[in-house]
């Protein structure tokens, strides 16, 4: 039977079962095979990581990642709430470990230049310890934190998630579950790759991590940005508050100690 090739518009005779065009070369599928179906758009995902069954791995993580860093609002806006805390927890841990492990290997990469610095006349005569003072201690420290980044991830992500919600509530701002708070945590470790970035890129990655952190709060739990910032800062004015007041009790303490022996005088 004669069917239209897709490739060049002829006519060949293309049996049933599917063919090679006579004219082109093109493959032409069975008659009556289904066209394969077209990945969905991502104005149709709600959270591209979780749907990755549909869409593929690479696919949701690059427009998980990407989504977060460049679209935080709209991206936390249509994620649901109530699907658990698995799948947010897998890319964090995901995320989190590569940007920490390659910064802690840019961080060990540095460590060479002091032991290179010695083969020049002007440092041969000086100790590794006046060079880097953490040079024998130093990569041996960094290998261990390799291997326990995955660990410390995934109590930060715990950790702070709960710290978070918890001064939501105290602000009125838990309109949502624990869940709600942690996927703005876990997500918001997107920014974590930043840390690859030589140099500046922690700075980088601490900047984008507060934005897109309160971003999700805010999103997830459906209040206004001022209390979603306020919860996220709450932690910090608590510890500062605290340590000023325990500042002015040495110093009180301290001058009382001196005072009151010049009274009994």
């Amino acid at each position: 039977m004669r069917r239209k090739c897709p490739s060049c518009g002829k006519m060949p005779d293309i049996p049933e079962k599917g063919g090679y065009c006579t004219h082109c070369g093109q493959y032409i599928a069975p008659k009556n095979a289904e066209p394969p179906a077209s990945p969905a758009p991502i104005s149709d995902v709600h959270c591209p990581w979780e749907e990755m069954e549909k869409i593929g791995f690479w696919r949701a993580l690059w427009d998980t990642i990407s989504g977060v860093l460049l679209r935080p609002t709209e991206f936390f806006s249509r994620m649901k709430i109530g699907d658990g805390i698995g799948k947010p927890l897998l890319f964090g841990l995901l995320v989190s470990s590569v940007g920490s492990i390659v910064n802690l290997l840019w961080q060990s990469g540095q460590s060479i230049i002091p032991m290179w610095l010695t083969q020049f006349q002007e440092f041969s005569d000086v100790p590794y310890e006046e060079i880097w003072p953490l040079w024998l201690s130093g990569p041996a420290f960094k290998i261990v934190l390799i291997f326990l980044t995955p660990l410390m991830a995934l109590l930060g992500m715990f950790i702070y998630s709960g710290v978070f919600h918890i001064c939501l509530f105290i602000v009125g701002g838990a309109k949502k579950g624990y869940e709600a708070s942690f996927r703005a945590v876990a997500y918001a470790e997107a920014t974590s790759l930043f840390y690859i970035i030589p140099f500046c890129g922690s700075l980088i990655g601490l900047v984008w991590s507060i934005v897109c952190t309160i971003i999700g709060l805010k999103e997830t739990h459906q209040i206004s940005g001022g209390k979603a910032a306020f919860a996220y800062f709450l932690p910090a004015f608590v510890c500062c508050g605290f340590l000023v007041f325990m500042i002015i009790l040495f110093v009180g303490s301290a001058g009382l100690s001196e005072l009151i022996p010049n009274l009994r005088d």
